[in-house]
């Protein structure tokens, strides 16, 4: 991820040093208190943070190190949040924080999006879901303001990098499924001309909306691809039990809803990567 950040900021008259200690320093807190096996809450986070602050006190100017742990919080996510609530956590506060943290969860998700085929694909449309979600906010906050200063610019250049990563690992996936579910042609071509009319024809990849019953699905079939970001967003609600959770992951997958998703998705993200602009705006 740290690779990342720099190959960002390595053209750009930036304070480095702020992205990269932020970088590196969430990286070590959060790997703690994983390692440590401990409920990650506000509570462990904070205490991680004094630690590693009284460490570096004298290495650094104290405001400097405030503002590297103020983007570390903003940057752990405690076991209690919802991931969309964490990415909210991202945009807030001040702005130049908010920007430093932004193009560092950027970098984060390029790097664990390139190595998401290792999961099963329920997981990896959970975690494509993420990325798109922090896609979406970033261009909610850029919607209307004029890019022209370094925080901004590398919001926006990281958001365009992990756009174009997120379309082309759906693809990668969908297309390993087809082979190794033995998709036949006809399947193939079917499926994906439904998602290309339920596009251009309903606008459906524009807005969230609600999963449809069967008998409304056989009456109209490109209806398929409703409520697939609503479906998956429950599996990312850690108010709902894991139990639970684990059932609905069991039955999309059961009834091939996962190779659904997929398709429905990945028109989604080409739809993000083709046009910087694009976003959802109740996503």
């Amino acid at each position: 991820m740290t690779l990342w950040v720099k190959n960002f900021i390595k053209n750009n008259k930036v304070d480095d040093e702020l992205y990269i200690c932020a970088s590196l320093w969430h990286d070590l807190i959060e790997d703690h208190l994983k390692n440590e096996r401990k409920r990650i809450d506000s509570e462990a986070i904070e205490i991680k943070a004094k630690e590693l602050k009284y460490k570096v006190t004298y290495l650094f100017d104290q405001r400097f190190i405030d503002n590297v742990f103020n983007i570390v919080k903003k940057l752990t996510k405690t076991d209690a949040q919802g991931y969309f609530d964490y990415v909210h956590q991202i945009y807030s506060g001040g702005k130049n924080l908010i920007e430093v943290a932004s193009l560092i969860k950027n970098c984060d998700m390029i790097v664990n999006c390139q190595t998401s085929h290792v999961f099963s694909y329920v997981k990896q449309i959970k975690q494509f879901l993420k990325y798109f979600k922090k896609l979406n906010i970033d261009r909610i906050y850029l919607e209307g303001k004029k890019i022209d200063s370094i925080g901004l610019k590398l919001v926006y250049y990281s958001n365009k990098e992990l756009s174009k990563v997120l379309y082309k690992s759906i693809l990668n996936s969908l297309k390993r499924y087809e082979t190794e579910n033995q998709v036949s042609d006809e399947g193939r071509k079917v499926w994906k001309e439904l998602a290309l009319i339920y596009d251009k024809k309903y606008n459906g990849y524009s807005k969230i909306t609600s999963a449809v019953t069967q008998k409304d699905i056989i009456y109209n079939p490109v209806k398929i691809f409703d409520g697939t970001i609503s479906t998956f967003k429950e599996f990312l609600d850690p108010h709902k039990s894991k139990d639970i959770r684990k059932q609905l992951e069991n039955k999309l997958k059961d009834e091939g809803k996962d190779y659904l998703a997929l398709i429905g998705l990945c028109k989604l993200a080409e739809k993000f990567y083709k046009n910087p602009k694009f976003l959802v705006k109740e996503f």
